[in-house]
């Protein structure tokens, strides 16, 4: 009875161990920033410098990111359901579930794609040209549509080979379209040219630049391996054995990839490659790479991003920036994205601390005469003030009415890089009604770590009646 108490204590203090390792090793890896730049009421499917693309619980919109207007979609039904959608350049098109691909113009209705299949419907990040299939005559033809000006190209009808299944097709962000043929050959179309090429493969995963990867069985061993092909050179190498969803990218003559547990980078200027495989044992994808050898991976274990900089130090991404899409947008220099309703610019290595709102602490509550007209808050930016950074705010009624004693306010402050304090203007109303002190209050919101404090993130007016 001893040793089996002995076995279970040590058993629970080899547990405690474990994850304290864990939580120490996460706890040691630096931090980068993330910065909120646009918010929408609704979940974002896709964006650009000028719009943003997201769906409310009724219809699909798009915002014009200078003016804040919205174009609404007549909804296809009362309880829409959008898979997936990106921006043209005069609208969107998208996959409505269990329907297939719709084509909608800022202004109309929205227009079937006939016999479009519910297969791979995805863009490159970064990129223009998204892959499709439609059914027709027993077979599956090969699409290309163009979101920059709205084109649609049928390459089966240019080569007369099909596709053997509609989620046997890639394209990369340059308009290089992959994919199975009926008679398992793995074509290339490339600008006009299309390619039979040697290789048997079971099944495509990624496309970009001038390296794809893919899934092929062995014949020595029937086994099942990843491999890459190189466009460029003609030749295939192996990656690692089947076990695991595997990745690689070639982004100006860098090298990506991942396999079960690490991810790598290849320099071209070196040939060298690196291994990461984080504070522990990580099952990672990699979602985005520069230029320069940066890279974004994602642990599939602890639903964490980290961001890997040229030097090869990691650093652990902001909660507000863990989900949605993120790339490298090479016009910029800088890595944007979107999770939910945000749109946000991450700072893996700020030089500067990016600062954070409140009220000041010793006038946040302020007073004013019923026939003054208007009250001024002011809005402090403190502890740094590093790139563009938004606040959002909104009034709420107390003792004080909401129209009869004050005109609601609702907005979102813009601080630019080296901006501190902005104010906010709030109309009263002035009636004849004899009254007592009457007060409402300011609430800034926004992500949690941007507000100074809970206790500093109100201000209160308070009312006198001139009557």
């Amino acid at each position: 009875m001893a040793v089996s108490t002995n076995i279970s204590v040590w058993r629970t203090i080899s547990l405690l161990l474990f994850f304290l390792c864990i939580l120490l090793g996460l706890a040691s890896v630096a931090k980068a920033e993330s910065i909120v730049v646009a918010s929408v009421p609704g979940t974002i499917l896709d964006f650009d410098s000028n719009r943003i693309l997201y769906v409310t619980d009724s219809s699909m919109v798009i915002r014009d990111r200078n003016t804040q207007q919205d174009s609404a979609m007549t909804p296809l039904e009362d309880s829409p359901f959008y898979y997936a959608g990106y921006l043209t350049n005069n609208g969107a098109i998208f996959h409505y579930w269990k329907k297939g691909l719709f084509l909608w113009k800022a202004g109309t209705e929205p227009e079937f794609i006939p016999n479009s299949n519910i297969g791979i419907f995805s863009k490159a990040k970064d990129g223009h040209f998204i892959p499709f299939t439609i059914t027709t005559n027993n077979h599956i033809e090969a699409w290309l549509f163009n979101t920059l000006d709205n084109s649609f190209k049928n390459i089966s009808e240019e080569n007369h080979l099909y596709v053997r299944n509609s989620y046997s097709i890639r394209a990369s962000k340059e308009g290089r379209l992959i994919y199975i043929s009926e008679q398992g050959k793995v074509i290339l179309y490339d600008n006009g040219l299309t390619t039979s090429l040697p290789i048997d493969a079971v099944d495509l995963r990624t496309i970009s630049e001038n390296l794809f990867v893919y899934l092929a069985q062995n014949p020595e061993n029937n086994q099942y391996e990843y491999r890459s092909y190189n466009i460029q050179d003609k030749t295939s190498k192996f990656i690692i054995s089947d076990g695991f969803d595997v990745s690689a990218f070639t982004y100006k003559g860098w090298t990506f990839y991942q396999d079960l547990n690490s991810a790598y980078r290849t320099s071209p200027a070196t040939g060298k490659s690196e291994q990461f495989s984080g504070p522990r044992w990580f099952l990672f994808s990699i979602e985005g790479y520069s230029d320069t050898g940066e890279m974004i991976v994602y642990d599939l274990y602890e639903y964490t991003r980290f961001y890997i900089n040229a030097k090869g130090e990691m650093k652990q991404i902001p909660e507000s920036a863990r989900t949605g899409v993120i790339y490298w947008n090479k016009s910029g220099k800088k890595w944007i994205g979107s999770s939910g309703s945000n749109i946000f610019e991450l700072i893996p290595e700020p030089q500067e601390e990016i600062g954070k709102f409140r009220f000041d602490p010793k006038s946040q509550i302020i007073w004013a005469n019923e026939n003054t007209g208007t009250v001024t808050a002011t809005v402090y930016r403190v502890g740094g003030s590093y790139g563009a950074l938004t606040v959002d705010y909104s009034t709420f009624a107390d003792t004080a009415k909401e129209h009869s004693d004050f005109i609601p306010a609702k907005g979102t402050l813009t601080f630019a890089e080296g901006e501190t304090q902005k104010t906010i203007q709030i109309k009263l109303a002035d009636d004849t009604i004899k009254e007592n002190f009457e007060s409402f209050s300011l609430l800034l919101t926004g992500l949690e770590e941007r507000l100074d404090a809970l206790h500093t993130n109100r201000a209160f007016f308070i009312i006198r009646d001139n009557d």
